[in-house]
C-alpha cells in the first residue's frame, strides 16, 4: 500500500500516453493513425518517465521493458522502430503477458489459448488419476477448481478467438467430464453437460456477456473504464415489434470494419441482446443478480 501511494502521482509525469499500474508493474498505451509519431512521442514519454523515476530514487528494469505493437498493416509490423530509454533500445516482442492474459499482436489470442490448453491438460490428469477414488459430486468440485477458474478469468476478452481455438477448449472440456462421469472416450458429452450444468467454452461467452448486459444496465459496475463504455454501449429500442418471421433489431449496433471489432463485448452485448430480445427483456427485470444468473443459465445449458 505504501509502495502504491509513493507511485501515485506517476500519472503527471506523461502527457500522451495511457498508464494502467498494477504493483510494480508499469503499462503504457499509445495509439495513432501515424507510426512515427507514435514512436517519437513513446520516447517523448519514456524520457519523461524516467526523469520521474531519477526524481523519486527509483531506476528501470530495461531487461523487463518490453513493447509490442497492434496494427492491421503488414508493411507497418515488418518495419523497424527504434523505441529506447537513455539510449538503450527496448526489445520488440510478438506477444506479452499483462495481468495473466497472453496478448499477441494479432490479437487473435492464440498463444493465451495454448497457455490454457497446457494447463487443462496437466488438471484433467489429476482428474483421471483421481476418478477411480472419488465420487461424480467431488469431481465436479474438483472441475470448478482446476479446469474451470482458467477458462473463466477474462473470458469476455479472449472468448470469441477463432471457432478452431474454442474447439480446442471444448475438446479439452468434454475430456474431463467424460472422466467425472466414467465415460469411454467417445461417449456422447451433450446430456453430461446438461446433468452437469456445466456451460460449454462455445457458449459461455454469451452467458458472460448476458450477465455484462445486466450488470451494466441496473449500474452494478462502478468502475471508471466501465462507465467510460457508456458512450458505446446503449441499448435503446428501436423497435417494439416482435414477430416469428421477422428479425427485429432493437437496439443498434456500434459501427464496425473488422473482425477485431465485431468480436469486443461493446458490439457483441448488443448483438445478444437483440437475439434474445424477448426472453432478456423479461430477466433484465430480476430482483437480483443471482436470480439473473440462475435464470439466464438455462438459455446456454
Amino acid at each position: 500500500l505504501l509502495f502504491i501511494l509513493y507511485i501515485n502521482d506517476i500519472i503527471s509525469s506523461l502527457s500522451q500516453a495511457k498508464p494502467i499500474l498494477f504493483a510494480d508493474d508499469t503499462t503504457l498505451f499509445l495509439s495513432g493513425s501515424n507510426i512515427n509519431m507514435i514512436a517519437d512521442a513513446l520516447n517523448q514519454e519514456i524520457s519523461s518517465l524516467g526523469r520521474w523515476f531519477t526524481c523519486n530514487r527509483l531506476s528501470l528494469n530495461i531487461g523487463k521493458t518490453q513493447y509490442i505493437l497492434f496494427t492491421n498493416s503488414s508493411n507497418i509490423r515488418s518495419r523497424e522502430i527504434k523505441i529506447s530509454v537513455d539510449g538503450q533500445p527496448l526489445n520488440r516482442v510478438s506477444e506479452t503477458k499483462f495481468l495473466g492474459v497472453i496478448i499477441d499482436e494479432n490479437l487473435n489470442w492464440t498463444p493465451h489459448i495454448n497457455h490454457i490448453s497446457s494447463k487443462l491438460r496437466r488438471n484433467i490428469g489429476i482428474l483421471k488419476k483421481t476418478s477411480a477414488i472419488l465420487n461424480t459430486t467431488t469431481l465436479i468440485t474438483l472441475y470448478y477448481s482446476f479446469i474451470y477458474p482458467y477458462i473463466l478469468y477474462c473470458h469476455l476478452i479472449w472468448g470469441k478467438s477463432s471457432s478452431t481455438n474454442n474447439n480446442r477448449i471444448l475438446i479439452l472440456q468434454k475430456r474431463a467430464l467424460r472422466i467425472i462421469y466414467k465415460q469411454s472416450f467417445l461417449a456422447h458429452t451433450d446430456i453430461l453437460f446438461r446433468e452437469s450444468k456445466i456451460i460449454k467454452v462455445t457458449e459461455l461467452f454469451n452467458y458472460l456477456t448476458s450477465i455484462f448486459i445486466y450488470k451494466f444496465i441496473n449500474g452494478l459496475y462502478k468502475d471508471m473504464f466501465i462507465r467510460q463504455l457508456s458512450n458505446s454501449i446503449q441499448f435503446t429500442n428501436s423497435h417494439r415489434l416482435y414477430t416469428r418471421s421477422s428479425t427485429c433489431q432493437v437496439c443498434s449496433i456500434p459501427s464496425y470494419r473488422t473482425n477485431l471489432r465485431l468480436n469486443t463485448v461493446v458490439i457483441q452485448c448488443h448483438k445478444i441482446f437483440n437475439n434474445f430480445f424477448v426472453p432478456m427483456q423479461l430477466l433484465l427485470h430480476s430482483n437480483s443478480l443471482y436470480v439473473f444468473r440462475k435464470n439466464i443459465r438455462s438459455l446456454y445449458i
